[in-house]
């Protein structure tokens, strides 16, 4: 059994607060994180610190070098904005770059397991709620040792969220091939692009080996670093109805919140996946299909089956 203090002290005198309890919500991309988050932005309960995904653990590992540099960017392009604006910077402008500077200032912790920096920005605005939340879905792809870590901060609770795999994956290809292509494209162009570029994954070996496709792998680490009974897990198609809302908030002990069930969030273009395409998806993905079917059996959504 995996014991662990109820609240832990930090480098440089930063305690996570004794009054409220830290909440993980990871999963794979396009997996219903964002609708949790406003979901979740509704309840009195939860605090949220400023960036919806805060992407600390990722990138301290180096394993999402890329959120880093589009902070970089995001860095020069309000420093070259400030220039242009001269000795009369613009509020919005200062307010931008005084969000983007507190946000980088997690990073540099004196070790690789002090995370003063991280619980410090957390807590910016927090007002005595009963969670406080990180909603981060690349976390799923971190290793064991991260996972234990993070157990340790404010004796946290996990959600992780699974979707269908090819289903997922096709709503991920739509989404990266429509930003390419901009709002002008044609429908037929939108639909050939999609095709072609799931064809180039399969074929390369490429969408074999998505990480946070592999919900089997992170279902293992959870498993050997996190107790039982602090985390759950929860698949996509059931996440839009009153039960499983209830069932969320009675896992991070809070009141049930009161809100429009819609499932509409950064949905893009409709494209219809071919069924013979469907067949090569889901073929790609079959080990995780079988395991997570051997896993949990009639829990598995009927979508999973098709």
């Amino acid at each position: 059994m995996i014991q662990m203090p109820i609240a832990k002290e930090f480098a440089n005198s930063v305690t996570f607060p004794d009054t409220a309890r830290m909440f993980y919500c990871i999963g794979a991309q396009k997996a219903g994180t964002t609708w949790l988050y406003q979901y979740l932005s509704r309840s009195t309960e939860v605090h949220f610190p400023p960036a919806k995904e805060v992407h600390y653990f990722d990138i301290e590992t180096g394993q999402n070098t890329l959120s880093y540099d589009i902070r970089l960017k995001a860095l020069r392009q309000i420093v070259e904005t400030l220039e242009a604006q001269g000795n009369s910077p613009k509020q919005e402008t200062l307010d931008r770059l005084e969000n983007l500077v507190s946000l980088l200032s997690i990073h540099g912790g004196q070790t690789a397991t002090d995370h003063a920096r991280y619980i410090r920005y957390l807590c910016k605005g927090y007002a005595g709620q009963k969670v406080i939340a990180d909603i981060t879905p690349a976390y799923a792809i971190l290793p064991k040792r991260k996972f234990s870590e993070m157990a340790e901060i404010g004796n946290a609770k996990f959600l992780f969220i699974m979707r269908d795999p090819v289903a997922r994956m096709w709503s991920q290809i739509r989404m990266g091939v429509s930003a390419r292509l901009g709002p002008d494209v044609t429908q037929s162009e939108l639909q050939l692009a999609c095709i072609t570029h799931a064809e180039t994954l399969i074929a390369s070996g490429r969408m074999a080996r998505v990480e946070r496709a592999d919900y089997l792998s992170t279902l293992s680490r959870l498993e050997q670093a996190v107790p039982d009974d602090h985390w759950r897990t929860i698949f996509y198609e059931n996440l839009f109805n009153p039960k499983s809302l209830d069932n969320i908030c009675r896992f991070l002990n809070i009141k049930p919140v009161q809100a429009p069930l819609s499932d509409h969030v950064n949905r893009g273009k409709p494209v219809k996946l071919p069924t013979d395409l469907r067949e090569k998806m889901r073929s790609v993905f079959a080990s995780q299909y079988d395991g997570i079917r051997k896993r949990y059996g009639s829990e598995v959504p009927a979508e999973w089956r098709v």
